[in-house]
């Protein structure tokens, strides 16, 4: 290690170089653009900075020649040729090149012999060992995209969107789309102001929804559908005059995406759905409490105006979010929505009026009505908590300034969205605040339970318990009280959940709360209630025999056990008989 280096040479290596390719940018810039030699010289620069890809439909007008010797291959004077990037041969080595281009560049290609292997099918005196030159224009080029990777449906883009989101499975989209056999016959149109339809129910083949999720609102295609995902081996009959669709024939689609509507379930029975027709700003959305701005108008389904709201030269409608102040499914949709948001909201009965129907100044609702409402969220002013003192100090505030600029505030409501002493978030509340915040939300839970509006009973105790969820500034005292909190409304939700039908998050909920009260006989019964309802009935049974154990005299608990028992006996009865019959057909 102390001896000097006296080499005057650095020592070989047998480590291979990096290989760096060079894309030339100006004209008569060449470089080595793979690492089998292709060259490229730039000629005349292009327009733009897209490039075709691997697969893409290029136009081109070339010409090319065996280097030191004669052309042998031309486009043709005025008329270009067209092949695909990768899987012709007319090209043949200059593929890595060519998805370098820009429209209108022209460019000369030199080829080494390994890149043209196979080129000698279309051009037999071409020696095997010659290097080959391209001079290359670029015309025009298509995005060819196979949709479903398997070569059965391949889509070429001849008029591209400049719009990023594409329609998902569970949307709804309005499609134009003009569908022929290679040999030009039509055999389907759709209506001149296009289709509409969800992507999850498909459309006349299987083609079209594979398409459509790939594709941007005014994107146009050709689509080129193998029999798979055409009609298959059945065809199709001749339908409205047109003709009939072979069996196993290809089919050529001409397809124009017009427009999609995002697509939301608001509830879990899908009863409640938002179809966005116009996306919001930003990610904000409205909280229980919040007060939001909306124009609205709502129809039948025979297209009868029933409400109305904000528009015509009125001022927004402005309520408190899920405070009963609307339909309720309307207020929950609402509840979803973002500033400049524009929906179709459809409720259903359930979610509506129901079985009483309503009359408005505008029409009657007969019962068991859909209604669907055109909302646009105009703007919104989230849920701001303040505790009693600083509402007091806010009140004493706005009194000095009464009397000294003698002008009028809004009411006290409105104090809390004036002043920047307000509390937003459970973060910036101190532990008293976040204790009172719980009991008021549990408060209404229980109206709520009470009154058998279970999914908002439901969304007050859980807002309860999440603003006592973290009690590191909490003192003993504090965390006794919060524990309190966590415990009670976690019950009470799971009563909700048991009532909504939501077994498994009831159990999760009563587990939740044995993990802070092992013992509590009310979470174990519950969690059982929920357990039986989903038929795990050796979970259930543990529970209620430890609920048996700390409460041997609890009523409650000594029914459910015997409702358990009859219906352990009644699966264990039914058990038994489907493996007897299973045995006798054994036998036979």
């Amino acid at each position: 290690m102390d001896e000097i280096d006296e080499s005057l040479v650095p020592p070989e290596t047998n480590q291979e170089e990096e290989f760096r390719p060079y894309f030339p940018e100006k004209a008569e810039d060449e470089g080595v653009v793979n690492k089998q030699g292709l060259k490229k010289k730039l000629v005349k620069v292009g327009e733009g900075w897209e490039v075709p890809d691997q697969g893409d439909e290029i136009t081109v007008n070339f010409t090319g020649a065996v280097v030191g010797g004669a052309q042998f291959a031309s486009s043709g004077e005025g008329k270009p040729s067209v092949c695909f990037v990768g899987k012709d041969n007319v090209l043949k080595g200059c593929e890595d090149g060519l998805i370098t281009m820009r429209k209108g560049e022209i460019s000369i290609f030199t080829v080494p012999p390994a890149l043209t292997q196979g080129i000698q099918s279309l051009y037999p005196d071409i020696p095997q060992d010659a290097t080959l030159q391209f001079q290359v224009e670029l015309v025009s080029w298509y995005r060819v995209v196979d949709v479903n990777n398997d070569g059965g449906v391949v889509k070429k883009i001849v008029h591209k969107s400049e719009l990023l989101e594409r329609p998902e499975r569970k949307d709804e989209v309005t499609v134009k789309y003009e569908v022929k056999l290679e040999d030009g016959s039509l055999v389907a149109k759709s209506p001149e102001e296009g289709v509409e339809f969800l992507v999850s129910d498909g459309r006349l083949c299987p083609a079209l929804a594979a398409a459509v999720v790939t594709m941007r609102k005014g994107e146009q295609a050709i689509l080129r559908v193998e029999p798979q995902y055409a009609f298959g081996n059945a065809g199709r009959p001749a339908q409205d005059g047109l003709s009939a669709v072979p069996p196993n024939a290809v089919i050529i689609i001409t397809l124009e995406l017009v427009a999609y509507k995002l697509l939301e379930y608001i509830t879990d029975d899908k009863l409640v759905i938002k179809k966005i027709t116009s996306c919001g700003e930003a990610f904000e959305k409205p909280n229980t409490g919040a007060t939001a701005q909306i124009r609205y108008i709502g129809k039948l389904s025979d297209g009868t105006i029933f409400d109305k709201k904000g528009l015509d030269g009125m001022e927004p409608f402005e309520f408190t979010v899920d405070y009963e102040q609307i339909v309720e499914g309307l207020d929950m949709a609402v509840a979803t929505m973002k500033r400049k948001e524009v929906a179709l909201v459809i409720v259903g009965p359930g979610y509506g009026y129901g079985s009483n129907g309503t009359k408005t100044e505008l029409a009657v609702v007969p019962a068991q009505s859909t209604l669907y409402y055109e909302v646009e969220m105009v703007g919104f002013t989230k849920f701001l908590f303040m505790d009693h003192i600083a509402v007091v100090l806010l009140n004493a505030t706005l009194s000095v300034y009464d009397s000294v600029l003698q002008c009028k505030f809004p009411p006290n409501t409105a104090h809390c969205q004036f002043f920047s002493t307000q509390i937003t978030e459970s973060w910036d509340m101190n532990p008293e605040q976040k204790l009172e915040y719980a009991a008021k939300r549990k408060e209404e839970g229980n109206a709520y339970f009470k009154a058998g509006k279970y999914r908002r009973a439901s969304l007050r105790y859980d807002m309860a318990v999440k603003y006592v969820e973290f009690e590191s500034t909490f003192d003993e005292e504090q965390k006794k009280l919060g524990k309190f909190y966590k415990v009670s409304c976690n019950l009470n939700n799971a009563a909700c959940k048991l009532k909504m039908k939501d077994y498994k998050e009831a159990a999760n909920l009563c587990s939740k709360a044995l993990k802070l009260e092992p013992t509590n006989v009310k979470a174990l019964f519950r969690r059982a209630q929920a357990y039986m309802e989903n038929l795990d009935l050796d979970l259930a049974a543990l529970d209620l025999k430890k609920a048996n154990e700390i409460d041997p005299s609890n009523g409650d608990v000594t029914q459910q056990l015997q409702r358990l028992q009859n219906m352990q006996s009644y699966y264990d009865k039914k058990e038994s008989k489907l493996y007897v019959n299973m045995i006798e057909k054994l036998k036979i």
